[in-house]
C-alpha cells in the first residue's frame, strides 16, 4: 500500500505540473492574441495613412499637372505678345522711314 500512495502522490505531483503549464501556456496565448490584435490595429492605422498619403500625393500630382499646362499656356501667351509687338514696332518704323 506504500506503494500505491506514492505512485499517487507521484501522480497528483505530474498532474500539478501539467496543469501549471498548461495555465502558463494559456497566458502565453492571451498574450499572444493580445499583441495580435495590437498589432492589427497599428496596421489597419498603417494602412490607413498610407491610402492619405496615396491620395495626396496624387491629388499634388494632378495640380501640378494643371500648373504645367498653365505655365505653357502662358509662355505661348507671352510669346504670341512678344511676336505681335515685334511686328507693331517693325511696322511703326517702317512708316517713320
Amino acid at each position: 500500500m506504500h506503494g500505491d500512495d506514492n505512485n499517487e502522490l507521484f501522480l497528483k505531483k505530474q498532474i500539478e505540473k501539467i496543469s501549471q503549464s498548461m495555465e502558463t501556456s494559456l497566458l502565453n496565448l492571451e498574450k499572444t492574441m493580445a499583441d495580435n490584435l495590437r498589432l492589427r490595429e497599428l496596421l489597419r492605422l498603417g494602412e490607413s495613412e498610407l491610402r492619405k498619403r496615396r491620395e495626396q500625393i496624387h491629388q499634388l500630382e494632378t495640380q501640378l499637372e494643371k500648373m504645367q499646362q498653365t505655365r505653357v499656356a502662358a509662355q505661348k501667351n507671352i510669346d504670341q505678345a512678344v511676336n505681335r509687338l515685334d511686328q507693331v514696332l517693325a511696322s511703326a518704323s517702317e512708316r517713320e522711314r
